[in-house]
């Protein structure tokens, strides 16, 4: 199932199939796209995986060894669909532009998100994903004859997830804020 966006949405491709947009902006001081994740099924809550180090209502990231580890994917409870939400090894600013000249492994995502108030592992997601204004950006990058607006969008350069849990409706609001330069 295909979901309704607005004209030319601003979606990096790994979450065009599970972003129901909300509102998009870009414009001289500010370029983002906020959406609510739903799983092809209709699904929208979701059991959320992580790798990364947890705090008392956030995730962030957490070096392991010679990498960093921080990615997120959303089980749905409906299809158990699993979607990659955010790798720091995969998505964004870096390894978009700045691909390594070895091999990363994708993070390893072990251990289960639960609500702090209730306990519950269900929760609904809204994502807001923004760059800097892509003119501005295409100058800094003037060496790189290859830079285009589909490669600006998969370049985002911040991720913001906030989650509102099915069980007893708390909202984290920023549970995670995630600048990928």
């Amino acid at each position: 199932m295909r979901h309704e966006s607005p004209a030319n949405p601003m979606l990096p491709t790994h979450l065009t199939p599970v972003a129901r947009v909300t509102s998009q902006r870009n414009d001289a001081g500010d370029a983002h796209v906020a959406f609510q994740v739903t799983c092809g099924c209709a699904g929208d809550q979701f059991i959320i995986r992580y790798a990364g180090r947890a705090g008392n209502q956030f995730i962030d990231a957490e070096r392991v060894g010679e990498y960093v580890e921080f990615a997120i994917a959303a089980d749905c409870t409906r299809c158990r669909e699993t979607h990659l939400l955010f790798d720091c090894r995969r998505h964004g600013w870096g390894p978009v532009l700045f691909p390594a000249e070895i091999e990363r492994p994708d993070s390893v995502l072990r251990s289960i998100w639960k609500c702090r108030n209730c306990g519950a592992t269900e929760h609904q997601i809204e994502i807001v994903v923004g760059w800097s204004p892509f003119e501005e950006v295409a100058e800094e990058l003037t060496d790189r004859p290859d830079f285009s607006k589909s490669i600006w969008i998969e370049a985002f350069e911040t991720i913001q997830i906030h989650l509102r849990c099915v069980g007893c409706e708390q909202e984290s609001k920023r549970w995670v804020e995630f600048e990928v330069v």
